[in-house]
């Protein structure tokens, strides 16, 4: 604020006082000195009004870093602010004062010019970042003199780039949001499909194990699922009525198996079961057709579960007879005791039926009484494929095979319900089963085997009865042996034992009668 005669020299409108002003700076021969105070608060408040944004701050500096002007209140910085230094006034540094982005930002500025700002060329809008603040200063020349200012900008980054980053945090965020939306629908499709195939696979699996499902269960909305769905059931069906014709064992067996089916046997051991409807054929001529398929099935299907339960394959329904085997396509442990067990629950259950079948007047009819015969063999047979490329069945082909249907036959003339060649009673069966030595019988062209008849089970045996039986194969022993005597002694007290003529007894006791005579 240079005065001259009390007046502004800086008001342009008094043209003696800027007269005085111009002249008094012109070069010329020093005949004293003219000594200017300029008060750097005037300027402050000008950047002040100037200034546009909220954090910022603006400064003019000297090239050493002196603030000559600063926008914001410079009467917090408790330091006046000079051009010139005086002899009690000092230029405020502006690398020391308390504000850290304006100290900052000068310290910033200082550096890049080694210290000195004079370097600065005009026109030149140095830019820079320290922190989280960026700064902005250039060099101005004041009216061609030799006096140069240099303004700082300094504000947060936030100022400038604030829009931008919401901006960008916004789009990213709602980019973020599309992506997870999109995904958590992708999963979400991708889980209700999962699970309806998951359902569709685990059914088609249970398939392979003969496992049906009566419902549907729920259709998907997918079309290609429901599709597969219903399929699937189709395939159930299938399955399920194919399963009818074969046996359980041998449709997994098919069905697990990675190769086609093909004609081949191969030698493997089993046990055979063979049972046959006493006086089918009488029984048939008393029962209408009708009767007769109901009574027959009823059979069937008793005696067919059991032997199902207990891991045997039914080969085949043979009219009334059923024949079945154990321990192939699958292996089964203890096979043998496992086809002497399905005989004896069989013929347990023949009893069942004949007290239900009595309960509905079946006596009172005039019809007999049903009762199976089963005999059973073990020991080496051929096992598999066997027919033609255009039908084929899985069964079994040996002499062993025939043995069983030989002894299903002679339970007729032993008066038994249970006959096993000895190769069935292994020391298994004989733990758990009460046997009775019946005699020998041819087995292919060379060769006897002893048979037995399977009697009860040992737990449900009493004392009588198995003294009875000892008695008989005692007897039976001494025949084979050639002691005839002594076996026709044993056959006659057998019957005093059970009190009565068996017909085992009987057809023994004449075999001896034969050979005594």
């Amino acid at each position: 604020n240079a005065e001259y005669m009390g007046e502004s020299l800086l008001d342009p409108d008094n043209a003696t006082a800027r007269e005085a002003f111009e002249d008094v700076l012109q070069p010329r021969t020093a005949v004293g000195a003219v000594t200017i105070f300029i008060n750097g608060a005037n300027y402050s408040s000008v950047l002040a009004s100037k200034k546009s944004f909220g954090t910022g701050d603006i400064a003019i500096l000297r090239s050493d870093g002196g603030v000559f002007a600063i926008a914001s209140q410079w009467e917090k910085y408790g330091l006046e602010l000079n051009v010139f230094p005086t002899q009690d006034k000092t230029m405020t540094d502006g690398r020391r004062l308390h504000d850290p982005m304006m100290s900052g930002g000068i310290t910033t500025l200082l550096d890049a010019f080694g210290g000195d700002l004079a370097g600065m060329q005009d026109d030149l809008v140095f830019r820079a970042e320290y922190g989280s603040y960026r700064l902005a200063a250039m060099a101005l020349t004041l009216n061609d003199a030799d006096m140069r200012l240099y303004i700082i900008m300094c504000f947060e980054r936030r100022e400038i780039y604030g829009f931008v980053d919401k901006l960008i945090l916004v789009s990213a965020s709602v980019g973020a949001a599309i992506v997870v939306g999109c995904s958590c629908l992708g999963i979400l499709c991708a889980f209700l499909i999962f699970r309806e195939l998951h359902r569709v696979n685990r059914r088609l699996d249970g398939l392979t194990r003969l496992t049906f499902h009566d419902d549907l269960g729920h259709l998907s909305r997918i079309t290609e699922v429901r599709e597969l769905q219903l399929a699937a059931l189709r395939v159930d069906r299938a399955l399920r009525a194919f399963s009818l014709y074969l046996s359980p064992a041998v449709v997994k067996a098919v069905l697990g198996s990675q190769q086609p089916a093909t004609l081949g046997m191969e030698a493997g051991d089993v046990s055979i079961y063979f049972s046959d409807i006493e006086g089918f054929t009488s029984i048939s001529e008393k029962l209408s057709p009708a009767d007769l398929v109901a009574v027959v099935s009823k059979y069937m299907q008793a005696m067919s579960t059991i032997i199902i339960e207990n891991d045997g394959t039914i080969d085949k329904y043979i009219g009334d007879a059923i024949m079945a085997f154990w321990n192939a396509p699958d292996r089964v442990e203890d096979y043998k005791l496992k086809a002497v067990l399905s005989a004896v629950e069989c013929q347990k259950r023949m009893e069942t039926l004949r007290r239900t079948w009595r309960d509905f007047g079946w006596l009172e009819r005039g019809w007999p009484e049903i009762r199976c015969r089963i005999g059973l063999s073990a020991g080496r047979v051929l096992v598999g494929n066997f027919g033609s490329c255009h039908k084929m069945d899985f069964t079994i082909v040996g002499h062993n095979v025939n043995l069983a249907s030989d002894l299903e036959a002679m339970n007729k003339d032993y008066g038994t319900y249970v006959m096993a060649s000895a190769a069935v009673i292994d020391s298994d069966v004989d733990d758990e089963y009460v046997t009775r030595l019946l005699g020998e019988v041819p087995v292919g062209q060379h060769s006897m085997t002893r048979v037995y008849e399977i009697v009860c089970d040992k737990l449900t045996a009493s004392d009588s009865l198995l003294s009875a039986v000892s008695i008989y194969t005692a007897g039976m022993e001494a025949y084979l042996d050639g002691d005839v005597a002594a076996a026709r002694q044993r056959f006659l007290d057998y019957e005093s034992a059970v009190e009565g003529t068996t017909t085992a007894s009987k057809r023994m006791l004449e075999a001896c009668a034969g050979t005594l005579e």
